[in-house]
């Protein structure tokens, strides 16, 4: 597969979604189509992967699903040399796959298990893909990072309960201000954006939003024009406290 060039020659810019099977990340991923990208989803199984590209792919939109697990290096190596080899350069990277909700988890007398898969998944996972999947993306001022993270990573909101996800987040956050001023002189904008309480299997039914109004932070930072603002956190598409 290659990159094709639109009818007007310019290169049809390409989207990278992990986690794009579900959630957060099947509406990111149908809105990034919606608005003409090539659009590649990731999963940790390639038929969840698969399933959700085909069903994305109607109607002549350039969908590609490819499993990725982001604790495993090699994974993520393998699919760095794929999208190499498929497209060559990628305009917008949304980290989206994140893990482990412990909302039970008590502070005091934590499940340190659940608060290390967690930090994991959430901060080192997201810096080991970015960082390979790096030498691809853009420098020509299109280039766009997204880590996915949440209210509860917030020092300035501090919501109760929730440890070991909150301190991930917080340290996501973290790594999105490191990213974003060690990336600033290649012109690559680097921002985090809450989708708030959103109506998925983490959040539960009774949450206030749909996932496409969760996803409206996470796209606005992902088409920021090339001066927009950088090391930010978004929440509904308006800078967010940290």
């Amino acid at each position: 597969m290659s990159n094709e060039i639109a009818g007007n020659g310019v290169r049809a810019k390409v989207a990278v979604v992990t986690g794009g099977t579900r959630g957060i990340g099947d509406a990111l991923a149908r809105e990034f189509v919606a608005r003409g990208f090539t659009v590649v989803i990731t999963g940790r199984r390639a038929d969840e992967a698969e399933q959700v590209a085909r069903a994305l792919s109607k109607d002549g939109a350039s969908v590609s699903g490819y499993p990725v697990e982001i604790n495993d290096e090699e994974s993520v190596a393998q699919f760095a040399r794929w999208l190499k080899d498929s497209f060559g350069t990628i305009d917008v990277l949304v980290n989206n796959a994140g893990a482990h909700f412990d909302f039970a988890n008590d502070v005091l007398a934590p499940d340190l298990v659940a608060a290390e898969i967690a930090f994991r998944t959430n901060v080192i996972g997201t810096w080991r893909i970015t960082t390979a999947l790096l030498p691809l993306i853009d420098r020509n001022g299109r280039g766009r990072i997204v880590n996915v993270s949440s209210d509860m990573g917030s020092l300035s909101l501090h919501y109760p309960g929730a440890p070991g996800y909150s301190i991930s987040r917080a340290a996501l956050n973290m790594l999105t201000v490191k990213l974003a001023d060690a990336l600033h002189s290649e012109r690559i904008l680097v921002n985090a954006a809450s989708p708030g309480h959103v109506r998925t299997a983490q959040g539960g039914p009774d949450a206030p939003l749909s996932v496409e109004e969760g996803a409206t932070a996470v796209i606005h930072a992902a088409l920021l024009p090339d001066d927009g603002p950088t090391g930010q956190f978004f929440r509904e598409s308006a800078p967010a406290a940290w």
